[in-house]
């Protein structure tokens, strides 16, 4: 599990039983901000570094906790001399390695631009490249966030105008809640290239945490008229239209996001969450039927995108999920709700049963699936006495 700034560990400390009112929203998550790097309950993804675009559900973006490998080397400053012969390979090379960066895939731009330099160990603009990707690259348990932004302050020294570099810092001062800080650094990447979609998202994220709804969804929306398939980015998208009660609209997002990648559990669990509040529990049971289905394959938790932190903004601070157990067991209470809420009262107790057999109860779960039933109470209070009636079946909330 990722290691988090301070005050995320003291906002989930303060987490309590029993939390009124909303689910806070995220790949979106970008991420997402989001894992941090960067970031609902309806989840969202965090902004991973590791390319498995943490997932954001219907929720804000927050920023995921850096922290850098400890050894960050980045190559003594090159002066770009004019790159002898660039093959056509080598330039398809270094334009996927800066898409990537501009989309704050860190780790695929840095085998785009290792590539590069295997067939020219002379290019610069490979170099320069690959000493800015393998900063953010080697996020992890050991990542030291004061290394990375040392050597992120040295290269913007001598590169003052490139905006990839304005992003990573804006990123580390969103992870240590620098907030005016990282506004400014993106503000001033978007001002060296508008066409960098991470600058946009991260924007966004940070209005969708200061609770500017139309702001965060414009950023979005910008992000992805850059990269129409980053999925962190339709997440957070997403998250954004439920916190504005736009559930038909975020549906679209979701099943456009399932289309693309028809295993994401977070996407599938959002989806049928989105629907449960546009009062389609029909197409709930859907989406949540067939989660329940991938649920009981072994072993799915670890593989490609399910592999990434599950982030729910919360008012108290961000609730994040990284075991497999975690979870499961909140995608369980999920679908035991919906099926509760359908008339499927015997299906609903299995799935809690199933719920509670997995290992070491978190107050996470059950501090997510509260502001589950309180939006739901808000947006449909027709169900009232059947939530009611659910969270007696769930008994007293883990402590």
């Amino acid at each position: 599990m990722r290691k988090w700034l301070p005050w995320i560990h003291r906002a989930l400390a303060k987490i309590a039983p029993g939390i009124p009112e909303g689910i806070g929203n995220a790949i979106g998550a970008a991420i997402v901000t989001a894992a941090i790097s960067l970031f609902g309950a309806l989840g969202y993804w965090l902004w991973p570094s590791n390319d498995s675009e943490t997932i954001d559900s219907p929720e804000v973006t927050v920023s995921p906790e850096i922290t850098v490998s400890p050894e960050i080397t980045v190559s003594p400053e090159t002066t770009v001399s004019p790159e002898t012969t660039v093959t056509p390979e080598i330039t398809t090379l270094l334009s996927r390695g800066d898409a990537y960066l501009n989309t704050g895939r860190y780790k695929s731009a840095l085998v785009a631009y290792k590539e590069a330099l295997e067939r020219d160990p002379d290019s610069t603009a490979a170099h320069f490249g690959r000493d800015k990707a393998r900063i953010f690259a080697a996020m992890g348990p050991d990542f030291d966030a004061e290394a990375a932004g040392t050597a992120l302050r040295a290269m913007a020294r001598n590169h003052p105008d490139d905006a990839q570099l304005q992003v990573m810092l804006g990123r580390l001062a969103a992870a240590r809640g620098a907030t005016k800080r990282a506004r400014s650094h993106y503000e001033r990447a978007l001002e060296l290239d508008p066409e960098v979609a991470q600058a946009w998202f991260a924007l966004g994220v940070l209005e969708h945490d200061a609770g500017d709804l139309a702001a965060a969804q414009e950023h979005y929306e910008r992000a992805l008229e850059l990269a129409p398939d980053q999925r962190q980015y339709i997440t957070n998208l997403a998250g954004v239209l439920l916190d504005q009660g736009d559930y038909q609209a975020a549906l679209t997002r979701y099943e456009g996001l399932l289309r693309l990648a028809p295993r994401l559990l977070l996407a599938r669990l959002d989806a049928g969450n989105a629907a449960r509040l546009a009062g389609r529990l029909d197409l709930a049971r859907s989406y949540h039927g067939q989660l329940y289905r991938h649920l009981s394959e072994t072993g799915v938790f670890q593989e490609g995108d399910n592999v990434a932190q599950w982030v729910f903004a919360h008012p108290q601070g961000p609730l994040t999920m990284d075991a497999p157990d975690t979870k499961r067991r909140y995608a369980l209470l999920a679908v035991a709700l919906t099926r509760w809420l359908a008339g499927d009262q015997a299906g609903a107790r299995r799935a809690v049963d199933e719920a509670r057999t997995l290992a070491d109860p978190d107050s996470r779960v059950w501090a997510t699936i509260e502001q589950d039933l309180s939006r739901l109470e808000t947006a449909r209070p027709e169900w009232t006495d059947r939530i009611a009636a659910y969270r007696n079946l769930l008994g007293p909330p883990v402590p």
